[in-house]
């Protein structure tokens, strides 16, 4: 099965590679295809965002899309930034976001979630398979560790000593909600476990 992994996010991409190794996939991305403009993410869930993508980058490349939309959901912050996680105050980097949810956090309840729904489209019918999921957990007192992407720096996983960042990337797939909503989509494609 050939799939387009529809997303121009590298880190995305390299995740969603590793954790659908063992499945009898071929994965392309976006970089083998005339370049196209993004579409404009203004679903009101993660289902309803991952769907435009997969919509739309499935009629650009003729192919099977495979799409994510996921986000970090704050308690103390009334589940920002959510589904705007990406997007949520334009003029910080990401570096600087981080610090900013750890600071208007501070002082209140720690809880915390990534969210994720992953969402299989086809060119030519009109149904879709997907899958939502979470890993929750709890802020960390301030960043920790280099690897991973976004705020991974600030989550820390119930049951886990280290931030999201410090896991190696086995164990940050086996934990992520990444990890386990691409799982469950493809338990619902493939029925025996990938080995």
């Amino acid at each position: 099965m050939k799939l387009l992994l529809a997303t121009a996010n590298r880190h995305k991409i390299e995740e969603i590679s590793e954790i659908l190794a063992a499945y009898p996939v071929q994965l392309v991305d976006l970089r083998d295809f005339p370049p196209v403009d993004s579409p404009e993410e203004n679903g009101d869930s993660y289902y309803a965002n991952a769907l435009i993508k997969a919509r739309f980058y499935g009629a650009h490349t003729g192919l099977p899309a495979l799409a994510d939309d996921s986000g970090l959901e704050v308690d103390a912050l009334g589940g920002a930034p959510g589904l705007i996680s990406a997007r949520w105050e334009p003029g910080l980097s990401q570096a600087q976001k981080n610090l900013q949810v750890l600071e208007r956090a501070r002082g209140k309840p720690q809880g915390a979630r990534f969210r994720c729904c992953s969402l299989l489209a086809y060119p030519d019918r009109p149904e879709v398979v997907f899958c939502d999921e979470s890993c929750e957990g709890t802020l960390a007192a301030e960043p920790r560790g280099v690897g991973g992407f976004g705020y991974d720096p600030i989550f820390m996983p119930d049951g886990s000593a280290v931030s999201m960042a410090e896991l190696s990337p086995a164990e940050k797939h086996r934990l992520s909600h990444r990890g386990r909503s691409l799982r469950g989509l493809f338990a619902q494609l493939f029925p025996h476990p990938a080995s």
